[in-house]
């Protein structure tokens, strides 16, 4: 709850700062709204995605950085952590894609419409500034989820450890029990030898 606090803040005195430097404000802000090319870099996204099948480990995984209390198991932990990473990187090369993709028409148009090209230009960006925004979104889930896997991982080894030390204990206490017993056997078998 506090990051995404902390991201409308940041996104609040971003936009305030841009504000500042153009007289015309209202047209920054409608500059920074392209939903066309939010939802190609969604959808475009949202396929990598389900063509991976980690669609409902990224659902999870927002089950799982939600609230504290819900652990996981480890192999949850680890498919929600992939999910992430997945979409983060999914989200950095689409943005790159569609910024290449979108400069196609840019250079079509420089010499015939020069009036067309900073509009075009902007979408061309926007699309990329929407993609790396996103990166930077799921960056922290990503870092919650792989300590949460790490804590697990370092849970399970130690458990196991002590496991261990206990199985050895009960293995030692066990040798000398039958060492104790041995001994007034074989002191008896030397006794009626002599």
């Amino acid at each position: 709850m506090l990051h995404l606090i902390s991201v409308i803040a940041l996104l609040v005195v971003s936009v305030g700062i841009m504000f500042t430097w153009t007289p015309d404000w209202r047209h920054v802000l409608v500059a920074l709204i392209d939903a066309p090319s939010l939802l190609q870099l969604l959808l475009f996204d949202l396929t990598i995605l389900i063509g991976s099948g980690l669609q409902k480990d990224l659902i999870n995984a927002l089950r799982l950085l939600g609230t504290e209390k819900r652990e996981g198991s480890e192999e949850e932990l680890r498919r929600a952590l992939e999910a992430v990473c997945l979409l983060r990187k999914a989200s950095v090369c689409s943005g790159f894609f569609f910024l290449l993709f979108e400069t196609v028409p840019i250079l079509m148009v420089w010499f015939t419409t020069p009036s067309k090209l900073g509009p075009m230009l902007a979408v061309a960006v926007l699309t990329n500034l929407y993609a790396q925004a996103l990166s930077l979104l799921l960056l922290p889930a990503q870092s919650r989820l792989r300590l949460k896997l790490e804590t697990r991982r370092r849970l399970r080894r130690e458990e196991w450890e002590e496991r261990q030390e206990r199985l050895l204990r009960l293995y030692e206490e066990t040798a000398d029990i039958r060492t104790r017993e041995e001994e007034p056997q074989g002191q008896a078998a030397r006794g009626d030898s002599e």
